[in-house]
């Protein structure tokens, strides 16, 4: 069942039926679900998320990955839900650890930015990424036994892939996990919650899915290729020559990993294991690369949109530099989380970035309910343990909503209410959202606007109309050889 569906182009046609086959398949056997709808449009799961308020199953659903908007969702209850408030409490907060390390990583980011002359800016950003995530894992109060445990699983994800950025996470899982009496008592004890974890970090390394960037085509990729995947139909959907020997080939390395045993682990795990153990798979790959791709399309955004960035530019010195003062002064300048709030048009940059740059191309809900549900005239009947697949990368791009949808232009949130603004974020809303998407959008405002202040970034070849290739994973950015950054 689908409704409305309306792909902005055969490429993510392509990937919204591939993965819909593949997740299809994996909830099959993962949860025994029965039915699969596919919602895209911002009229429809709006519509649809609005009129149930039960869509909220105790299956392990938890994170970015597996959120969209939420419309009168009830209280989650059980384990899954006492994870997401602790973390929301004791987590993703810019306490005074956060701010002295993501400071002194930012100054040596600008320093390596000089330094490389801008040869790989993706790499160097994943660097301070790691090494941001590993200071602020290890600079906590943890006893010797956390930090036993995670120094090898450090050692792993480092030597795979060069990307830590979610350890931080695994370190607070243990943190809520030992010391939260509920965990305890479900989960055993501190060596299975140990187990548990390392178990969900060593199986993201085996299906490389912490790295979207290392290699060609499918590393961090949010599904694996079904083995009945029939590969025929990929000269219909393109026409570019290219592009069908890219997935030709992109088809043929997944095929050739599904040697890997899959789903070993939920089939022998408590309700509360699976929910621990999916909240770290979840972390793992989106808590890394979320920020990896949104800096990198910021880049390419005001190097080919000069007037963007110079009217951030010109609001920051407003908001910080006295009239005719030396706008040198602003090198000097820390732009610190709560400063960053003060920026308004910094604000909708960063909306119409993650609007622009979301990190996935569907999240899913499971139906705890049996109903009926009218749409546009037609009457669709969901049953209990249905899964809805909903495809927020295309909703971002809906032409009711947004005119021009594939333009990155801020000013269209600047009339918008605060709800709008929230409902449309790839976060979710609700007692489901990701729980990390206030720290996010303040990580990302630091450093977008003391990236500002510092540098001018520049197209390598002016052009009128902004092309470029991408790296496919998890996430989908640019390959990042078009813009060169320039001292202010």
């Amino acid at each position: 069942m689908t409704f409305p569906y309306k792909p902005n182009s055969s490429r993510h046609q392509f990937l919204l039926e591939l993965s819909t086959r593949i997740n299809s398949d994996i909830y099959k056997r993962r949860f025994g679900t029965k039915n699969f709808i596919i919602v895209n449009g911002c009229e429809a799961i709006d519509k649809l998320l609005s009129t149930r308020a039960n869509f909220l199953s105790e299956k392990p659903d938890l994170g970015a990955s597996t959120n969209f908007i939420n419309y009168g969702a009830h209280r989650a209850k059980g384990v899954a839900w006492t994870f997401r408030k602790n973390i929301l409490k004791n987590i993703f907060t810019f306490n005074p650890v956060v701010q002295h390390v993501i400071k002194e990583e930012m100054n040596n980011l600008f320093f390596e930015i000089e330094k490389s002359k801008y040869q790989s800016i993706r790499k160097l950003f994943e660097k301070v990424c790691t090494t941001i995530s590993y200071r602020i894992c290890f600079e906590r109060h943890y006893t010797k036994k956390d930090r036993s445990f995670l120094i090898p699983i450090y050692s792993n994800i480092y030597n795979y892939s060069s990307n830590t950025g979610p350890l931080v996470n695994i370190a607070d899982l243990i943190y809520i996990c030992r010391f939260i009496p509920k965990f305890k008592r479900k989960l055993n004890n501190f060596e299975n919650i140990n187990r548990i974890i390392r178990l969900a970090c060593i199986r993201q390394i085996e299906l490389h899915l912490i790295n979207p960037c290392t290699n060609n085509f499918s590393d961090g990729l949010d599904f694996l290729i079904d083995k009945r995947f029939n590969c025929k139909n990929f000269n219909k959907i393109f026409d570019d020559e290219e592009n069908q020997i890219k997935f030709k080939q992109y088809y043929q390395y997944e095929k050739s990993r599904l040697n890997v045993k899959q789903y070993p682990l939920y089939y022998n795990l408590s309700n509360a294991e699976c929910s621990l153990y999916s909240i770290t798979e979840d972390m793992i790959r989106s808590g890394s690369e979320a920020p990896i791709a949104v800096f990198s399309w910021f880049c390419v955004y005001m190097a080919y949109k000069p007037n963007i960035q110079q009217k951030l530019y010109n609001e920051i010195v407003q908001n910080f530099i006295p009239p005719n003062a030396d706008t040198t002064l602003l090198s000097n300048l820390y732009i610190t989380e709560n400063l960053a709030r003060e920026i308004k048009y910094l604000k909708l940059v960063v909306i119409e970035l993650l609007r622009c740059s979301s990190a996935g191309p569907m999240g899913k809900r499971n139906v705890t309910g049996s109903f009926e549900f009218t749409y546009q005239g037609k009457t669709h009947k969901f049953q209990n343990n249905d899964t809805v697949l909903l495809h927020y990368w295309s909703t971002m791009k809906d032409e009711r909503h947004f005119r021009d949808p594939n333009d990155f232009n801020p000013e269209r949130w600047s009339k918008c209410s605060s709800n709008y603004e929230k409902d449309m974020l790839p976060f979710g809303i609700g007692e489901r959202k990701c729980p990390a998407s206030h720290f996010m959008i303040d990580y990302i405002s630091v450093l977008i606007s003391n990236i500002i202040i510092r540098f001018k970034i520049k197209p390598k070849q002016p052009t009128s109309r902004i092309y470029f290739e991408t790296i496919e994973g998890m996430t989908i950015i640019p390959k990042l050889d078009i813009f060169e950054f320039e001292r202010i």
